[in-house]
C-alpha cells in the first residue's frame, strides 16, 4: 500500500472510533508512514470563565506511543502568537514559522525558538503543523514532527488537512458526549499467533497477497482467517475490523 492509500484508509478509520485514544492511533498509523514520529492533536476552546481561547492536547503521541506527560507544557505553550501571524491559514512548517516571527514580531519569535529548541532536545527537529478551521474561526491544529525533513505533496498536504479536520471533530464529538470516560467494557477474545499476525499486517495496510507472503499462507487463507476474525470480533467488514483491532488493543 502506498502512502497516500494509507491517509485515505486512516481517515476512513476516524469515523469508526469511539474513543480518543483510538483516533491517536489512527493518526499515528497515518503519520508513521512518512516518517513522523511525533503527533499532536490539539483543540483551542473559549472556557465560560475566561476571555481568552485555551489549548488542550486531544491527543499527543511519539513514536506511537501516549504521552501524557508532556501534555500540559505543550498545551501552556501551544499558542504562543503564531496564530496571529500571516500566512498560518494553510499548512507550514516550523522554518516557515519561524522566519515569519523573525520578520514580524520579535517577541513571538523567541517564544517559538524556544519552544523547537525544546522538540529538538527531545528529537523532534523539523515538523509541519496544520490548522483547522470552524465557522467562528481557529478551532484546533495538528502538529507532525520529525528527526528529519519530510517533503509533502500538495495532495498529501490537503489529505492531511482532512485527516486533521475530521480527526478533531471526531475528537470533539467524543468528548463532548461523554463517551471517553463512559466506553463500554467488551470481552475481547482469545486471537491464536498467526490471527493477531495477520491483523497486524492488514492493519499496515498489507493486502491478502502481501500478508499471505508475510505468514507464509496463501491469500486464499489469509481471506478465510480474516472472514473468521470479522465473525469473533462481530466486525462488518475489514475495516471495521482493522477499527476494533485498534480499539481492543489487539494493534498498535
Amino acid at each position: 500500500m502506498n502512502k497516500i492509500d494509507l491517509v485515505l484508509e486512516n481517515l476512513v478509520l476516524v469515523h469508526e472510533m469511539n474513543r480518543v485514544e483510538e483516533i491517536g492511533r489512527v493518526v499515528a498509523n497515518a503519520a508513521q508512514g512518512y516518517g513522523f514520529s511525533y503527533v499532536g492533536l490539539f483543540r483551542r476552546f473559549w472556557p465560560s470563565d475566561g476571555d481568552r481561547p485555551r489549548w488542550q492536547p486531544v491527543t499527543h503521541w511519539l513514536n506511537r506511543r501516549p504521552i501524557l506527560e508532556f501534555s500540559e507544557k505543550c498545551a501552556h505553550g501551544a499558542d504562543v502568537g503564531w496564530s496571529r501571524l500571516s500566512g498560518v491559514d494553510a499548512p507550514f512548517t516550523w522554518d516557515k514559522l519561524l522566519e515569519m516571527a523573525r520578520r514580524e514580531n520579535q517577541v513571538v519569535y523567541r517564544k517559538l525558538k524556544k519552544q523547537t529548541d525544546w522538540a529538538a532536545g527531545a528529537g523532534i527537529t523539523h515538523g509541519i503543523t496544520f490548522p483547522v478551521f470552524a465557522r467562528d474561526g481557529l478551532m484546533g491544529k495538528l502538529i507532525l514532527g520529525s528527526d528529519t525533513p519530510v517533503d509533502l505533496s500538495p495532495v498529501e498536504v490537503s489529505l492531511f488537512t482532512t485527516l486533521a479536520t475530521q480527526s478533531l471533530r471526531q475528537c470533539t464529538s467524543i468528548l463532548q458526549r461523554g463517551k471517553d470516560d463512559a466506553a463500554e467494557t467488551t470481552l475481547v477474545p482469545r486471537l491464536s499467533d498467526r490471527e493477531l499476525l495477520i491483523l497486524k499486517c492488514i492493519a499496515g495496510g498489507m493486502t491478502s497477497v502481501e500478508t499471505g507472503k508475510a505468514a507464509n499462507i496463501s491469500h486464499h487463507t489469509v481471506d478465510w482467517y480474516v472472514n473468521n476474525l470479522q465473525g469473533k470480533l462481530g466486525a462488518r467488514n475489514r475495516q471495521n475490523l482493522v477499527a476494533l483491532a485498534f480499539r481492543h488493543g489487539l494493534v498498535r
